[in-house]
Formats: structure tokens, sequence, C-alpha cells
């Protein structure tokens, strides 16, 4: 969650019926925000960001992740995030930041190529980073 008293550019709304995977995803997507200082990078509308992250099944995204930026004309979605949860914890915790990663980048507007290669190498990096700093599963 943002900080106490302090309002995100960023919102996140979650589609899974997995509390475990949306209170991972969700734990991971804050702390990365307040980690890489998301809230201060300038963009060229500097607005509110809505963010869509779907948890699904290998067969329904054939892929472990995905972000697509989301220009549909009167949706209020800026990104889409698919994840796959059939992939042991650390691996999905390593796809999230992966996605985030590219986040980052449409956000930034810096990446070479197709950005890939940044994420790769900083997706499991940041997981472990995560997971240190105290990822906790309340039920």
């Amino acid at each position: 969650m943002p900080r106490k008293g302090k309002r995100s550019r960023f919102s996140i709304e979650m589609t899974t019926p997995w509390w475990m995977y949306e209170t991972i995803t969700e734990q991971a997507f804050w702390w990365f925000v307040r980690e890489q200082n998301l809230e201060s990078v300038e963009t060229v509308d500097s607005g509110k960001r809505h963010i869509v992250v779907n948890i699904r099944r290998y067969r329904d995204i054939k892929c472990h992740g995905q972000i697509q930026e989301w220009d549909v004309e009167g949706s209020k979605t800026d990104y889409c995030i698919d994840l796959n949860y059939e992939q042991d914890l650390r691996d999905f915790v390593a796809t999230v930041m992966h996605e985030l990663v590219h986040l980052q980048q449409y956000e930034t507007g810096e990446w070479k190529g197709d950005g890939e290669k940044e994420c790769e190498r900083r997706q499991y990096e940041l997981a472990d980073e995560f997971w240190e700093q105290g990822l906790t599963l309340n039920a």
C-alpha cells in the first residue's frame, strides 16, 4: 500500500480467486513503486495510472507473464498485467518483478530494444530483495 498519509498516482485492481497470489502481487507492486521511486517519475501527463492484474493459468495466457498498455477509449485502465500462477513461488515473484520492470520502462520511456534483457537481468535480484525485506502472508 502507499505510505500512510500519502496518495498514490497508481491504483491496482486484482482479478484472482487466490488470496495468496493477490497478497503477494499487491505487496510486490507497492514495494516496487516505493523502492524504484515510481511516484516521482516524470511522465508526459503525470496523471493517475490504473493497473489491472489478472492472475491466471498458463493455458489461458500461454506465458508466465505479460504487460500491455491499455489504450481502450472510455476505459480507466492504463496497463493490464497477466500473471501465470502455475510456477514455483520464487519464479512467480520474479515474474511479477519482470512485469513491473516493464511498467517502469513504459513510465520512464527508457529501454533498449524490447526491454527484455533488463527485465531478465533484474527480476530475480528484485524478487529476492523483496522477499528478504518482509513479505507477509496472513490468511
